[in-house]
């Protein structure tokens, strides 16, 4: 069995591959997580709470100064020799100071 990871691909069209049977093809994107107040004033040190609906354990980090958190590399889809897998849903909350919010 072997796996392709591709991070990020611009203009791969897999549907048209030659995908041996047992070999999958995962495709990965970065998310950029901003935290923001009720004025857009992102929040420094809030808890993001990330999971997926597949391929990927949930974590838990904080914000940067910026109200930032920069998750790279998760698998979006992966594609074997029958198609195309359903794209992996990311699931998001984050809070602080006793408000929170979430999204999928």
């Amino acid at each position: 069995m072997s796996t392709l990871h591709l991070h990020q691909p611009v203009d791969v069209d897999l549907s048209i591959a030659t995908i041996a049977s047992g070999a999958s093809v995962d495709v990965a994107w970065d998310i950029t997580v901003w935290v923001v107040n009720g004025v857009n004033n992102g929040i420094p040190n809030a808890n993001v709470n990330t999971s997926f609906t597949a391929f990927e354990p949930s974590l838990q980090e904080k914000t940067n100064d910026l109200g930032y958190v920069y998750l790279q590399d998760f698998i979006g889809q992966r594609w074997s020799n029958t198609g195309a897998s359903s794209h992996n849903v990311v699931d998001l909350a984050c809070g602080y100071d006793s408000v929170s919010n979430s999204t999928s």
